[in-house]
């Protein structure tokens, strides 16, 4: 029971690092290349073929969506778990939007194996000590580098009749 609880505590701990001191690093380096975003709480959803769902930010906005960024903290028990998550995400996304470049930003511990599989889905995979060069990027990209863009996701569900 108490190995449960430790598990249980440090998926919370994880989870909060994640969003409250990773997120705001990305945020501070997204600002200070004047970059315009929206976090999560800020819009409704970002289209995708199988569902409509938020990532943590959208570039330049929700309504005109050029980029997304996913950030993650792992542990090695878990990085599994969240590569399949992310990359579904960014499979649907991208799937959807041809034009989207998508990126994950992670700290923790990711396998070797777990971050080569998630670069052949997202644009960029990207450690948080790299932030600043990430935000060269998409500010590269938003500004007609489409250079940037690596992954084109054709990705489509249709009825058979």
């Amino acid at each position: 029971m108490l190995q449960r609880l430790e598990a249980t505590l440090e998926g919370i701990v994880r989870d909060l690092v994640g969003r409250i001191l990773l997120e705001s690093i990305v945020e501070n380096a997204l600002n200070k290349r004047g970059i315009n975003f929206e976090r999560e709480s800020e819009y409704t959803s970002l289209p995708g073929v199988v569902y409509n769902f938020r990532a943590d930010f959208v570039i330049p906005d929700s309504n005109n969506t050029l980029a997304f960024i996913e950030v993650r903290k792992s542990s090695s028990r878990h990085a599994s778990l969240y590569a399949k998550d992310k990359m579904f995400s960014a499979i649907n996304w991208k799937g959807y939007n041809s034009n989207l470049l998508g990126v994950l930003v992670v700290d923790g511990e990711w396998t070797g194996q777990t971050l080569r599989v998630m670069a052949n889905v997202f644009d960029y995979v990207v450690p948080i000590e790299r932030i600043n060069d990430l935000a060269d990027t998409l500010y590269a990209y938003l500004y007609g580098d489409r250079s940037k863009l690596k992954w084109l996701i054709k990705f489509s569900i249709n009825p058979i009749n």
